[in-house]
Order: C-alpha cells, then structure tokens, then sequence
C-alpha cells in the first residue's frame, strides 16, 4: 500500500511539472524575425511621474534590434547582438553608446525578444505565479543593474518589467507580427528609420 501510495504522488507530481523551456515557449515564443509596437514607461528622475513612450520595433535574431520611439521624442536604439549600441535623437548623426548598462540591457532586450532559452536558463532562475513569469539573474555583476524581469502575458500583448536598482522601465509589446524573414527594405519601411540604421543593422 505504501508503496503504491508513493508511486501516485511521484505521478501526480511529474504531471504538474513544467519545465523552464517550456515556461519561456509559454511566454517568449522563439522566433527569429519580428516587427511590432511598443509603449514603455519608466519614472523620471527620483519623482513618480512616469515618462510614457510609443514607437515601432524590427528585431533579428542573428543581428539585433532596432528600437524606433516615434513619441513624445523621436528617438532611435539600435541594439546590435554583437554588443555595439548606437542613439540617434530625430535626425541628427548616429552616437554610439559605449556604457555597460547600456550594452547589457541591450543583450538582454535580444535574448528576450527572440526567447533565446540557452541564454536565459543560464543566467536567470524562474518561477511561475499568478500568470507572470519572474526571472532574477543568478549572476552578482548582472544584479548590480537588473534585479529582477516580469514577463505578463494578456489577450493581445506581452508586458515586460525590468526592476533595476533605483527604478524599474515596462515596455508593452503588441502587434507583434512573426516573420519568415527580415530584411533592410523591411526594416527600414516598418520602423520609418533613417538608411543608416537598418543598414548598420544588417551589416554587423
């Protein structure tokens, strides 16, 4: 009886157990080519008014992401997956941004976005509650700037929450659009950035 006992609770509990790959399947499907839109907000300064953006994404994954903000500032980040970042504020000359906050945040934005399992499994503990995937980095030197990524699903969108240190920035992502593939005509179009962008972008 004991016995039999323990081999239904050991299936009970193979049952209701999911996997971290099937958690990120379940939250961040993999896909290589995407474009989309987003809303990001994140607080100005110390005060708790929150800074609230709109814009357009193209993203690769085997070059990167072009992060276009279309309001209340034109603005666009290219994240390039081989670490390089580049700012351009409306049209003035691209500017490379050589900061580590700003290159690991970018890494990240990739890893996420195109649900690269490998990276996040290796770097990340997960945990499933209440309809939110959460994920706090295992490594010392990844929380001196990222404490922790809530990962929400909704009917039509994808709400991704970076807790830093002092302040926290939520991108909503929706109108996601997978593709097959994704090229510069592509990129440039979608994301209405400059030539030099998606041309920076494809030739990394």
């Amino acid at each position: 009886m004991l016995i039999r006992i323990l081999f239904l609770l050991f299936v009970c509990a193979c049952s209701t157990f999911v996997s971290a790959d099937d958690l990120l399947k379940r939250y961040l499907p993999e896909t290589c080519y995407q474009t989309g839109e987003f809303e990001q907000q994140k607080p100005l300064g110390k005060t708790q008014k929150l800074l609230t953006s709109q814009g357009r994404f193209a993203f690769s994954c085997n070059k990167g992401l072009v992060w276009r903000t279309q309001s209340p500032l034109l603005e666009t980040n290219l994240y390039q997956l081989k670490g390089r970042q580049w700012l351009q504020s409306g049209d003035a000359p691209l500017q490379e941004l050589n900061g580590k906050i700003h290159r690991h945040l970018g890494n990240i934005l990739n890893q996420l976005i195109g649900g690269n399992q490998q990276f996040l499994n290796k770097h990340f503990a997960m945990v499933e509650q209440d309809k939110t995937l959460m994920l706090t980095p295992k490594q010392s030197r990844m929380k001196k700037f990222l404490q922790s990524i809530q990962i929400t699903l909704t009917d039509n969108a994808v709400i991704i929450k970076m807790q830093h240190p002092d302040n926290f920035t939520q991108v909503r992502i929706f109108n996601i659009n997978n593709r097959d593939s994704l090229n510069q005509t592509e990129c440039r179009e979608f994301t209405q950035t400059s030539d030099e962008i998606c041309y920076r972008l494809f030739e990394s």
